[in-house]
């Protein structure tokens, strides 16, 4: 019986600020180190014009892994919304004006009770500044990774990395494309050019760029620690994710001269 065929596509993020939260719960709004696997499904279902009721176990299926090209410097922003002598307090969907007014009027007069809504909100949003990552989503079906590849060359939707306002510096898809038809996951990340800069004084000195590899092995019980990240489901809608094993290594990656 001739074994199944795995194809991986090749995704690059890349941008000034970048955010992948996991684990964010009110005014902590925390980042991973890497793309989380439910922030980069998020990026395709937006790109593919999905809706958040959307099943994603399709593509939640692919196998994912991430070459850590530059390492993020982390920072963090000190936000507040709400409050004010003549704000009725955070708004919500269900608000209409004459709603928004009374609140003013009572905010104004020291009369406003509802709970928490005369109040401002204080955050703290973490990000990760200048990182460059390579992804690879490994499956089965080529058309599918075909489909994925093409809406991010022309998503429906705007793309961010992992918020809106994070928007990419470069284009996600591959330049030559993406797609390495019959290539593992872990070839295809391995083999890939490192992009972040000239590498010509390295091959000179015959040295080697070593990158921090975080990737989902084929057998889950190889994992060596758990990310929660996996969407179960309509995801974005039910806000339900699952463990999701993944192996964390340092491997050195050949140099090649730019073009």
């Amino acid at each position: 019986m001739t074994e199944p065929v795995t194809h991986t596509l090749l995704l690059r993020l890349a941008g000034p600020l970048q955010s992948w939260g996991t684990s964010s719960r009110y005014t902590e709004r925390d980042t991973g180190y890497e793309p989380s696997k439910s922030g980069v499904i998020g990026v395709i279902a937006a790109a593919m014009g999905l809706s958040r009721h959307t099943d994603l176990d399709e593509l939640a299926s692919l196998r994912m892994g991430v070459r850590v090209d530059q390492e993020g410097i982390p920072g963090y922003d000190f936000q507040s919304a709400g409050a004010g002598d003549d704000h009725p307090g955070i708004a919500m969907a269900r608000d209409n004006p004459r709603a928004i007014e009374r609140r003013k009027r009572e905010l104004v007069a020291g009369t406003l009770r509802d709970s928490g809504r005369g109040k401002p909100s204080i955050s703290r949003r973490h990000y990760l500044q200048d990182a460059v990552f390579l992804v690879g989503l490994e499956g089965l079906e080529l058309g599918l990774l075909r489909k994925i590849e093409t809406h991010l060359a022309e998503p429906s939707f705007p793309i961010g990395l992992g918020r809106r306002s994070y928007v990419p510096s470069m284009p996600i898809t591959l330049e030559k494309g993406g797609i390495r038809v019959g290539i593992l996951l872990e070839d295809a990340l391995y083999v890939e050019r490192w992009p972040v800069a000239d590498v010509s004084w390295m091959n000179r000195r015959k040295t080697q760029v070593t990158c921090r590899f975080v990737i989902e092995p084929e057998n889950p019980e190889d994992g060596e620690t758990i990310r929660m990240d996996q969407p179960i489901g309509a995801a974005f809608s039910t806000r339900v994710f699952g463990p999701r094993n993944v192996r964390v290594s340092t491997m050195p990656i050949p140099t090649q001269e730019t073009s």
